[in-house]
């Protein structure tokens, strides 16, 4: 089976430095058997797509945890809870969210200090292929593409 490993590069596209688990992985699955190549990503959706596009792989192997710059980045934690005012603060371009979704945020007046809500740029995904990797993967990073681009400010 064609495997593709995906996973997020931490000092930009032309970085060759992958968490360890990646190559652990990659090894694991060749001693399996199988043909693995490893996509590595910062936050470029043309190559992230043309990287899938021309390995054609029957399973990709999700390792990515971010996309681009967090805003967030310098948080410890993954989860940490923050203020609106420091989300204000550090001014995102748009919101990608897996909560409820943007209307209960675009609703709530104490959010309208952040300019990516008071200008309605606010994604909202929900559903397993974003959250389990799988064979859905690919298809849901082309429709993820595909709305950061019409998103874009």
């Amino acid at each position: 089976m064609k495997i593709t490993v995906l996973t997020y590069l931490d000092d930009g596209e032309n970085s060759k430095e992958y968490d360890p688990v990646v190559r652990q992985v990659a090894r694991t699955l060749r001693k399996l058997g199988h043909r693995v190549s490893v996509l590595g990503v910062h936050g470029d959706v043309k190559r992230l797509i043309a990287g899938l596009s021309r390995r054609k792989p029957d399973l990709v192997f999700n390792l990515m945890e971010m996309f681009g710059d967090n805003v967030f980045g310098d948080i410890a934690s993954s989860s940490a809870p923050v203020s609106i005012e420091a989300v204000s603060a550090r001014d995102p371009d748009l919101i990608l969210t897996a909560a409820t979704g943007p209307a209960s945020i675009v609703d709530r007046p104490e959010w309208q200090v952040v300019r990516a809500v008071r200008e309605r740029r606010l994604l909202r995904i929900s559903g397993t292929e974003y959250d389990r990797p799988g064979p859905r993967s690919p298809g849901a990073i082309r429709a993820l593409a595909a709305r950061l681009r019409e998103a874009a400010p």
